[in-house]
This record gives C-alpha cells, sequence and structure tokens, in this order.
C-alpha cells in the first residue's frame, strides 16, 4: 500500500497510527479474531490448527498468543466460560462472561 502511494513504509504505519491509533498489523491482528469468534460454534468440536490456517496465522501456537493477548484468556479458557455462561440458544460470539463470585 506505501508503495501505490508513494511514501516509505515506516511513513504510512506512523501516520496510520497516527490517525486510527493501531498500526497497520495490530488492527490486522483484532480483525482477524473479530473474525474468529463471529465463525466460532463454541458448542461443536473446534478444529483450532484448522482455524489458524484458513484466517492466516502461521500456526495453532501463533493463533493462541494473539487469541490470549486480546482476550486475556486462552481459546480453551473462553470456550468453557462461554458454554458455563450461555444456554446454545443465546450463545454469541463476544468476551468472557463475567461470573459472579
Amino acid at each position: 500500500m506505501a508503495a501505490r502511494v508513494g511514501i516509505a513504509h515506516g511513513s504510512l504505519d506512523r501516520e496510520f497510527s497516527r490517525i486510527v491509533g493501531l498500526t497497520p498489523k495490530s488492527l490486522s491482528r483484532i480483525m482477524r479474531l473479530r473474525t474468529l469468534l463471529t465463525d466460532l460454534d463454541v458448542y461443536g468440536t473446534v478444529q483450532w490448527a484448522q482455524k489458524a490456517a484458513q484466517l492466516g496465522w502461521f500456526d495453532q501456537a501463533h493463533l493462541i498468543r494473539d487469541f490470549a493477548r486480546h482476550t486475556g484468556v486462552t481459546p480453551r479458557e473462553y470456550v468453557a466460560a462461554q458454554r458455563l455462561g450461555y444456554p446454545p440458544e443465546q450463545a454469541a460470539p463476544g468476551f468472557v462472561p463475567q461470573r459472579a463470585m
């Protein structure tokens, strides 16, 4: 994209970050995670390695690292919390439900 608009890659990153508030790479990771959450059936069997490949992560370990970085939990913890927090008919993509202690 930088070449198309005739500026250096670093300049594009800085300007993008200034305007959007995130680097292009960070925004890409967030959008990829959002797609994963939207496509995820927490009541089905999740093939994490397949999901990683479909959505552009290098491997399952990278998916898990990005997932934990942006949600605060591992994919397994997320699925378990969704199952505990919502019945199948109410399950929807989103953050881990907070449980009252």
